[in-house]
């Protein structure tokens, strides 16, 4: 999964900031009309779901990809239920639309924060080749010599 040494920290966090903000803002808007996009908000944290995963999965770290992919799809989830557990005001549609919006946010810089903890660059050093070398020195009563091999 790591250790490969190509690391795509930036591509995931432009992806998930641009996907963030498109998705939060038209659902700012969308709500500032219609009350009845309280659904939209589960939409808003699936959209990364395609992004995510999807690059990891491309760059061959499967194990991020389904870390990624349950992580988006849960925040989805929970940002419906707390939109609708604070929703109870009929009369207004702040409570709810900021909850969404609060829970969003947060819940997505912290995963974007993940998806980019697991995009790092790691370099794991490899083992040397096990190998042979003669060794011959000077010494005051002649020669010495040996062999050294590293393994």
């Amino acid at each position: 999964m790591f250790g490969d040494g190509r690391g795509y920290t930036a591509q995931i966090v432009g992806v998930h900031m641009l996907a963030l903000a498109a998705t939060t803002s038209f659902l700012l808007a969308a709500a500032g009309i219609d009350r009845s996009y309280r659904s939209g908000w589960q939409a808003a944290a699936m959209v990364p779901i395609v992004f995510g995963p999807v690059i990891h999965a491309t760059r061959g770290r499967w194990l991020a990809a389904t870390i990624s992919f349950f992580g988006w799809s849960s925040l989805g989830g929970s940002v419906l239920t707390a939109s609708l557990l604070t929703g109870a005001c009929t009369e207004c549609s702040t409570p709810w639309l900021a909850t969404g919006a609060v829970v969003l946010v947060v819940g997505g810089s912290l995963l974007t924060t993940l998806d980019a903890w697991m995009a790092r660059d790691i370099r794991v050093p490899r083992r040397p080749k096990a190998s042979w070398l003669p060794v011959i020195a000077p010494a005051s009563s002649g020669v010495f010599a040996g062999v050294s091999g590293a393994f």
